[in-house]
């Protein structure tokens, strides 16, 4: 099982979603036949370092916290 994520840099002047790292992670993640439990995310950061923009780091552990529950569930499924 596994998920894609990337980092993108909030700033004003940049176009936002320039790239999408984590879409190509999640379609490699695809071909190389890993059962993907959640669509690839995107979290916003100042600068190229960091740290994560206000209130991404409640959304990543959401997201993260979801994977983990669908996880789980399809292990429980699995016999």
């Amino acid at each position: 099982m596994g998920a894609a994520f990337d980092t993108h840099v909030e700033h004003p002047k940049l176009l936002r979603h320039v790239g999408s790292a984590a879409a190509k992670i999640e379609r490699r993640l695809r071909a190389l036949g890993v059962d993907v439990v959640s669509s690839h995310e995107h979290f916003w950061v100042h600068g190229s370092e960091g740290p994560l923009v206000d209130g991404e780091l409640e959304r990543a552990r959401s997201w993260a916290k979801g994977m983990a529950v669908r996880a789980e569930q399809d292990t429980a499924r699995t016999p």
